[in-house]
């Protein structure tokens, strides 16, 4: 740690006698009686070499604190505190000289201490038990490992407990209680927001309409077990301007009460570095979670039983979104949206998001997994998807995406998307069982190019898209393209139209399909041949079983000529159609 401070010649804390310990804690207590308003700060020796313990400018044990040198007065000043307090304490024989370098130290907690609000229960020299007796020789042999002096154990975690967080019913909340309870509660956040402590939720049922959050609010509860229950309002908990907010363990259950339009349980506006994490949310009127610019760690949490949207974000400054379970949403599972085009740089990861509905209809507005709108450089990777009415992932003029590493299933329209007036995209290592297309990278008419689509697994597709769709729409497709773009590596099996498909019309331009393996279906790879269609390379690929043909010219959706793996491709100067192999 580089902190400067008295080294001791005491025993391990474990093997001293409880007189020891209790004079070692009422000395504690006397000097912060002193130096009430410094910051209590001990380390403990991970390697305690010669059972000697370093003391890192702990001003409850007497050092001077703030790593500045502690004299011999203060040292003294320790000695003849234990002396006046415990008479018969024989202190120890030898005293080391200071040494202006801690070695093998870590931090055990540094905590602001307000002798008006906290209790002065302290730990002293790293010891994670603080007033309680040593243990057994057996205890301490069994223990040692894993509790002696760790400063990442159960013992600082509670030491930071008892001096650092507010109780919700220290403010006269009752857990389980049948009244509104929103005042206390109101009083509560105001109170540990302005003291910068935490709030503590324990185990229990709160039932309450809308709170606000304050800057800095961190409010924190038992998993699964301390439940906010939403008596009706705008929303549940409410932050505007509020940053540094922490919202930990909690369950919020919205009774499913109706919310207004754009709204969600968790409401927050303008804020940066929000952390939610461990909650639960159940019985959404409206969204689960709504953010407008905002920032932060979304991650963890559980999401059933949503009216809309489980979480809505527009304008993100920054936004992670992951390990999240999503089941049960009417509308979306998750939304990166934008007022304007532009970059949003949200990451969506790792989350499990099951059985969305189209509630409010649509061609594809809802029903969908993911949706990222007008953002720029978002990145949606490693998700597991299935069972949704529209598709897993729908960038709409959402440029520079990465769709990578996702497992969808079950999904009713185009599985992974770019679509519209975006720029870039990349497509690459996802698996796709089930749906009516497995990629579609189109739009060129509304200036969408440019895409890598690149060793996915896509297979068992669908004949038809869903009710409310255009039905001149394509089903039945392994991958489509139209400008700008590689199709390289994939693997298509069981696709009821065409394996790959390159061009609209006229919309086709600067597209390589090379080195794909397409089998079981009707046309392998079909490519748009009607005058002013750009250029498309065909070349080194595997097609099998394909009764209309490997490489098939199209006039859109229709195939116009015969195969022309077997030969005419010279017929069309803008057409290269290369080596495939071909098994018939």
């Amino acid at each position: 740690m580089g902190a400067i401070g008295t080294r001791l010649s005491l025993r391990h804390p474990f093997q001293r006698g409880r007189n020891e310990i209790q004079s070692s804690h009422d000395s504690c207590r006397e000097n912060m009686k002193l130096r009430p308003h410094h910051i209590i700060q001990y380390a403990a020796a991970s390697r305690l070499k010669h059972r000697r313990l370093w003391n890192t400018g702990s001003p409850a044990c007497a050092c001077a604190g703030d790593d500045s040198v502690a004299g011999d007065d203060t040292v003294k000043s320790l000695f003849d505190n234990l002396n006046r307090l415990h008479r018969g304490l024989t202190l120890p024989p030898t005293i080391a000289p200071l040494r202006r370098r801690v070695h093998h130290a870590a931090l055990h907690f540094a905590l602001p201490l307000d002798p008006r609000t906290s209790p002065l229960a302290t730990i002293c020299e790293g010891c994670a038990h603080g007033r309680q007796p040593p243990p057994s020789d057996r205890s301490l042999r069994r223990r040692r490992r894993r509790c002696a002096c760790d400063v990442a154990g159960c013992g600082a975690r509670r030491a930071i407990c008892r001096l650092a967080r507010r109780d919700v019913t220290q403010y006269g909340v009752r857990p389980g209680s049948p009244d509104d309870q929103t005042r206390n509660l109101q009083r509560a956040i105001d109170d540990a927001a302005r003291a910068q402590v935490p709030l503590a939720f324990p185990p229990g049922v709160y039932r309450t309409s809308l709170l606000r959050l304050a800057p800095g609010s961190q409010l924190i509860g038992v998993r699964g077990a301390s439940r906010l229950v939403f008596n009706g309002g705008a929303s549940l908990l409410e932050g505007e301007g509020a940053g540094g907010i922490v919202l930990m363990g909690l369950s919020f259950d919205g009774g499913n009460v109706p919310l207004p339009a754009r709204r969600g349980l968790i409401h927050c506006l303008s804020g940066r570095d929000i952390r939610i994490t461990d909650c639960q949310f159940t019985g959404s009127g409206g969204s689960g979670i709504w953010f407008e610019q905002m920032s932060g760690d979304v991650s963890n949490n559980i999401f059933t039983d949503i009216a809309s949207t489980a979480l809505v974000s527009f304008d993100a400054l920054g936004l992670m979104v992951a390990r999240n379970t999503i089941k049960g949403t009417n509308d979306n599972g998750i939304e990166i949206l934008r007022t304007a085009i532009g970059d949003d740089g949200s990451i969506v990861a790792d989350n499990r998001i099951e059985d969305v509905k189209a509630g409010p209809g649509g061609s594809g507005q809802y029903g969908n997994a993911i949706n990222a709108f007008r953002a720029g450089n978002v990145i949606v990777r490693g998700n597991r998807i299935k069972n949704c009415d529209f598709s897993a992932v729908r960038g709409n003029s959402a440029s520079n995406i990465h769709i990578t590493d996702n497992s969808v299933s079950n999904v009713r329209e185009v599985a992974l998307y770019s679509e519209f007036a975006f720029e870039a995209a990349v497509i690459a290592n996802n698996t796709v069982d089930g749906a009516a297309i497995g990629v579609s990278v189109c739009n060129f008419n509304e200036g969408g190019r440019i895409a890598v689509v690149q060793g996915n697994i896509i297979r068992n597709l669908l004949p038809k898209r869903p009710v409310g769709t255009d039905p001149n729409d394509g089903a039945g497709i392994g991958i489509y393209v139209e400008a700008d773009s590689a199709v390289t590596g994939n693997v298509i099996e069981n696709a009821p139209t065409f394996g790959i498909v390159a061009g609209w019309g006229q919309y086709l331009r600067d597209v390589a399909i090379s080195g794909n393996v397409v089998r079981k279906a009707f046309v392998g790879i079909g490519v748009s041949v009607v005058p002013g269609a750009g250029t498309a390379l065909i070349n080194n690929n595997m097609i099998s079983e394909t009764p209309r043909g490997a490489v098939v010219g199209l006039d859109h959706a229709r195939p116009i000529t015969t195969d022309l793996s077997v030969g005419g491709a010279q017929e069309y100067a803008q057409l290269v159609v290369g080596t495939n192999a071909v098994r018939r």
